[in-house]
C-alpha cells in the first residue's frame, strides 16, 4: 500500500491547505488544521473557501504545482474529486469519493479519511455491531458510512433514500439491501446523513414543497398527507436506540433529540470531523500529534 503521509521533498514549496465546499463557511476544519500547525510548529495556513464542482479542477492544477499542503474536500465536492484524481487509495476506489488530495511523487492522490473518522466516533460494543444497521441517505457521506460498517464487521446493512436508481448503483456496489424511507420499519441502529432540513421534514412535518433539502437535486416524490407524514416520522424514529449523525452544525440535530428522548445512544458527528481531520493532517505533514490538541479547539 503506497503511504501518503507527506515526506520532506513532498511539501517543500507548500504554504497553504484548503477545506473547499459549497457552503463551507459553516466549517470548522480551519480550526482543526491550524491547531495542529501550531503545535507542530508549522508555519502554514488552512483557510476555507468556496467551489462548486466546475471549478474544482483550478485548485487541482494549483496543487499539482506543489504550493500546497493538500486540499480537504466536502460537499458537494467529494465525488467529483475522486474523478480528477490521477492514483487513489483503496478506500477511495470502493467509495467513489475522496475528502483528501494531495500531490505525491508529480501525481495527485486522492484519500478518503471519513471512513476512519466514522469507524472512530462508533465508539460501540461488539454485540451492537452484530445486530443491523441502517444508513440514511445517499451521497458520498453515506458510500463512506457504508464502508466503515463493513469493515467494523457490519453484515447487515441496509440503506434508505430516495432515487432508486441511485440506490441499485449501491447495492450493487456494497451488496447491501435498501428502503425507501416510507417502508422503513424496527430501526433500531442508524448512521444518519441527510442534512437539517430534511431530517425537520420527516419529523416535524414541514411543507414538502418549501424545502431543497437533497445536495443530490433529487426531489420528493408526490407530497404525502399530513397523516401519512406522521406516520412516516414515527416509523422512522420510534424505535431508534444508536444514531450516529454526521451533521455536527447546528447540534443536537433533530434526530438526535429524538433519539436522546427515547434514552437511546447518540454518537456526535463532531467525533466524526475531529478523527477524519486528524487523518489528514498526518497525510499532509507527514508528522504524528495527539488527537486530543484538535478536539481540544472545537470542543463544545
Amino acid at each position: 500500500m503506497y503511504d501518503l503521509r507527506a515526506k520532506p521533498a513532498d511539501i517543500s514549496n507548500a504554504t497553504q491547505a484548503h477545506v473547499l465546499g459549497l457552503p463551507v463557511s459553516h466549517s470548522l476544519s480551519p480550526k482543526l488544521h491550524t491547531a495542529a500547525y501550531v503545535h507542530l510548529g508549522l508555519p502554514f495556513s488552512y483557510t476555507a473557501i468556496e467551489v462548486d464542482e466546475q471549478d474544482l479542477p483550478v485548485f487541482v492544477e494549483k496543487l499539482r504545482s506543489g504550493t500546497l499542503l493538500g486540499l480537504s474536500l466536502t460537499m458537494p465536492l467529494k465525488s467529483r474529486a475522486f474523478e480528477l484524481a490521477d492514483e487513489m487509495t483503496e478506500t477511495v476506489r470502493v467509495t467513489k469519493s475522496a475528502n483528501t488530495l494531495v500531490l505525491r511523487e508529480g501525481k495527485i492522490w486522492a484519500e478518503n479519511t471519513d471512513v476512519y473518522g466514522i469507524k472512530c466516533a462508533l465508539d460501540l460494543r461488539d454485540e451492537i455491531l452484530k445486530e443491523s444497521w441502517f444508513v440514511l441517505g445517499t451521497g458520498a457521506t453515506a458510500r463512506s458510512a457504508i464502508l466503515a460498517l463493513q469493515q467494523l464487521g457490519v453484515s447487515n446493512i441496509c440503506v434508505v433514500g430516495r432515487n432508486h436508481k441511485i440506490l441499485s448503483v449501491i447495492k450493487s456496489d456494497f451488496q447491501v439491501s435498501t428502503s425507501s424511507f416510507t417502508d422503513i420499519r424496527h430501526m433500531k441502529n442508524a448512521i444518519n446523513t441527510l442534512p437539517i432540513s430534511a431530517q425537520l421534514e420527516i419529523l416535524d412535518l414541514k411543507p414538502r414543497e418549501a424545502i431543497a433539502f437533497d445536495a443530490m437535486n433529487n426531489p420528493w416524490p408526490t407530497p404525502v398527507s399530513d397523516t401519512a407524514a406522521i406516520e412516516l416520522g414515527s416509523a422512522i424514529t420510534k424505535d431508534l436506540q444508536v444514531l450516529l449523525d454526521v451533521v455536527y452544525t447546528p447540534w443536537p440535530t433533530p434526530f438526535a433529540i429524538r433519539v436522546e428522548s427515547q434514552h437511546g445512544i447518540v454518537f456526535d458527528g463532531l467525533q466524526m470531523l475531529i478523527h477524519q481531520a486528524h487523518a489528514q493532517v498526518e497525510i499532509m505533514t507527514g508528522m504524528a500529534l495527539p488527537v486530543s490538541i484538535m478536539s481540544e479547539a472545537v470542543t463544545r
